[in-house]
């Protein structure tokens, strides 16, 4: 484990209600074992039992529980609105925006109106002319242990057995089946077993999966807890209206960005609907430019936001209602996450960093591609790897893509032109994501085939997307960034070659934002009918082989999806 990693802060996936109708010397028989209880293992054992297969879920905690990756992305909600409708488990359409939390669930989450970035340096003010918002709607921030603990009470009513406070001491895989055995004595045979204990993964030790090193090239540490008193930044200074952002940074998931790392600020208590008033705060440092000091993380946290004024102002009422958490490098991999009867979920198999909210959606990706498999698996009596080949592809591919995104994001820190150029390629890989799975969606809604929900259509790869000319862009614009951290181009070429990439895939950029221009820096600006007619010309002036791959369907239909609707209106409301 790396140094100082700590409880929780990778925590794919604790048990509540467990059925204990068997002495401690009898063997459980099960479909499927899934160890961990966070929200993936949970969604995959909701799905699995919805579909007739025997499941066990194991877990050495309990919840509530406190949990890291608490932001959605519109990716992420909609892969679970594709769940629900491919799987019909109708509970994940509960978790997909505030108002189904809020009234299914509980109204202890907040709301996601943007991805906002504010750039700072040590000992001076911040510049409001270097900030990105990225406007976003029907997203939340999740309390996780408040939706980790509903998705477990789905599983258990879809018929799950839940053990909680019980530690697996071994697991035994041969050609007849699996064989987990706890420490408290109780014995479990299944066909297949789902690994989602995050870093601590049984397998991952057994089968000696973990890289050493890991392979990732992001290297990170972090510190994080729960808050009161949290001012909203918008309160913090007197910004110009002309500089002014068209949404509240409170309304969204801030990202204090400075050389060699940044700061998440999500608050819970930013709608109506909350009665929850804290604010998940976590500082992320590269440790080559940020060492750990010899001091408690609570005084390293107030050290560092001393050297920025308008954090220190943010701050300055703020108390944890929770011990800070302080970790070593929070970078993991594995060689593999598949084999015979087995899979490593999302967090077993490895882990960047929290930027850009990723975790949930890679999380989910795999569940849609697992659990589909594995059903088929059951019926067809067949659990060999290569059965599972298609989750081993994504979630490496899941992996390394996301390393090379934070990557390029902590080295483009060392100079804002930078990070605001490469902002347009996380801008833009993110956008053929979302319009892949609206396709998708779309698709499905207009034939009522459900094949298109299947992983041949519904799957992501780790880019967000497979269209050439945009991986091709995105892998030139990465060398870029990487050749200015290694020293061998200047911040000011960097930016001018991503710009001038940009330039040359002008048909392929999104109508909503000027991607080419260095001055603008906040997307959706306009009104709801311009984005509609601007849509459908792009869409109109696209070559023909990618408006084939993303829009081969009735776009105006796609206009009046509510997730649409309201994106486009981001800057009304």
């Amino acid at each position: 484990m790396p140094a100082g990693f700590p409880d929780g802060f990778i925590d794919e996936d604790s048990t509540t209600g467990w059925r204990n109708t068997m002495s401690n010397n009898q063997v459980r028989k099960y479909d499927v074992v899934i160890i961990g209880t966070g929200i993936g293992g949970t969604t995959l054992g909701a799905i699995l039992a919805r579909h007739g297969l025997r499941v066990a879920m194991i877990d050495s905690g309990t919840h509530p529980r406190f949990a890291v990756g608490e932001s959605t992305i519109a990716t992420t909600t909609l892969t679970l609105e594709l769940m629900a409708m491919r799987f019909d488990v109708p509970e994940l359409k509960h978790i997909t925006s505030i108002a189904e939390v809020s009234e299914n669930v509980m109204p202890s989450c907040g709301v996601k109106r943007n991805f906002g970035f504010v750039y700072h340096r040590e000992h001076t003010e911040q510049n409001p002319q270097e900030v990105n918002q990225a406007l976003v709607v029907n997203e939340v921030h999740y309390f996780r242990q408040d939706i980790d603990a509903y998705m477990l009470h789905v599983a258990i009513r879809y018929g799950c057995d839940a053990y909680q406070n019980t530690v697996v001491d071994d697991i035994r895989i041969d050609a007849g089946g699996v064989t987990v055995t706890t420490r408290g004595g109780l014995t479990f045979e299944a066909d297949f077993v789902a690994d989602g204990a995050g870093y601590r993964s049984v397998l991952a030790d057994k089968l000696g999966l973990r890289e050493t090193p890991c392979r990732a090239k992001t290297h990170a540490r972090g510190l994080f807890t729960h808050m009161i008193g949290v001012k909203p930044f918008d309160a913090c200074r007197e910004v110009p209206k002309a500089l002014q952002q068209p949404v509240p940074w409170h309304q969204g998931t801030l990202h204090h960005l400075f050389d060699g790392g940044w700061m998440w600020v999500i608050p819970f208590n930013n709608t109506p609907e909350s009665k929850n008033p804290l604010v998940s705060v976590g500082l992320m440092l590269d440790p080559r430019k940020h060492p750990k000091p010899d001091v408690r993380p609570e005084q390293e946290f107030a050290d560092f936001i001393a050297k920025h004024p308008d954090m220190a102002r943010q701050f300055a009422d703020a108390r944890a209602v929770r011990e800070w958490v302080s970790s070593g490098r929070i970078q993991y991999s594995a060689s593999a996450c598949t084999g015979d009867r087995f899979c490593l979920l999302s967090h077993a198999t490895g882990f960047i960093d929290p930027l850009f909210s990723r975790g949930l959606f890679n999380t989910m990706q795999t569940t849609n591609a697992l659990a589909g498999l594995l059903i088929e698996a059951a019926k067809d009596r067949d659990f060999s790897k290569a059965r599972f080949a298609p989750v081993e592809k994504l979630q490496q591919g899941l992996i390394d893509f996301n390393d090379r995104l934070v990557n390029c994001s902590y080295l483009s820190w060392g100079h804002y032109p930078l990070w605001n150029a490469w902002f347009r390629l996380w801008l833009l890989t993110g956008n053929y994501g979302q319009l892949h799975l609206q396709r998708v969606m779309m698709k499905y809604r207009q034939t009522g085939d459900a094949r298109w929900l299947e992983p041949a259509d519904a799957l992501l790869p780790g880019a967000f997307t497979t269209l050439e000319p945009i991986m091709r862009l995105f892998e030139a614009a990465a060398v870029c960034v990487e050749r200015y951290g290694a020293g061998e181009l200047s911040g000011e070429a960097a930016e001018r070659a991503i710009y001038a990439l940009l330039e040359e895939n002008a048909a392929l950029l999104p109508p909503f934002f000027d991607f080419v221009s260095p001055a603008e820096r906040i997307t959706w600006p306009s009104t709801p009918e311009k984005i509609a007619a601007l849509l459908l010309e792009w869409v109109e002036r696209l070559p023909e082989d990618v408006r084939a791959e993303y829009f081969d369907y009735d776009v105006r239909a796609l206009l009046q999806q509510p997730v649409v609707k309201d994106t486009i209106t981001a800057d009304v409301a």
